[in-house]
């Protein structure tokens, strides 16, 4: 391990040996099957690699506060480690796009709750009224009410497309960059398996 240094806000960045992160307590608010969960079938590129020599994502960084040092020959480090960067940007923009997904699907969920509240409100009102319809003002209230939450609805709609088009622009590249860092590093397999 590095000896940490102190910068001006207070945090202290640990550098850890490739593996090591993985023996660290985590923070109390971390659940081990929130850090170690697996992203769904389709793109998990490392299924051939174990657990345990898997790259940190950026959220385990970010959750665990220091990056581990893969280790790695020095003639081969800065391919690997480009592998391995590229890696945890393609992984980091799938999953903000998936959970960018989840959080429109509770948004949405959300604003349907509330336009099944506001018309139940007002069916719960006539009920307690004896049958008598609503008012005009109370009509026109709900009304109101319901173009509201479905402005909602659009706006949500639209953060979605700018968020995840914002997100998509990165992709290509990002998946460029971590195909070619894994072209090279697999170049480097290859040699030194016919070295030896």
């Amino acid at each position: 391990m590095t000896a940490p240094e102190k910068n001006f806000t207070g945090y202290v960045p640990y550098f850890y040996k490739a593996g090591h992160y993985l023996w660290q307590p985590l923070a109390k608010e971390t659940t081990l099957e929130k850090l170690y969960s697996q992203p769904s079938e389709g793109y998990d590129f490392t299924s051939r690699v174990p657990a345990f020599y898997r790259p940190q994502t950026v959220e385990q960084i970010i959750l665990r506060g220091y990056l581990a040092i893969p280790q790695a020959e020095p003639e081969t480090a800065i391919i690997t480690d480009k592998h391995r960067t590229f890696w945890q940007g393609l992984d980091d923009i799938i999953r903000q796009v998936r959970q960018r997904y989840d959080i429109y699907g509770k948004h949405i969920y959300q604003i349907e709750a509330g336009k099944c509240y506001a018309v139940s409100g007002q069916w719960e009102q006539e009920a307690h009224s004896g049958g008598v319809p609503a008012t005009s003002k109370e009509h026109y209230s709900l009304t109101k009410r319901l173009q509201e939450l479905y402005e909602q609805e659009r706006e949500e709609r639209v953060s979605l497309w700018q968020d995840i088009s914002k997100l998509r622009l990165l992709l290509p590249e990002t998946a460029q960059q971590y195909l070619s860092a894994h072209r090279k590093v697999s170049i480097l397999n290859d040699q030194r398996s016919d070295l030896n």
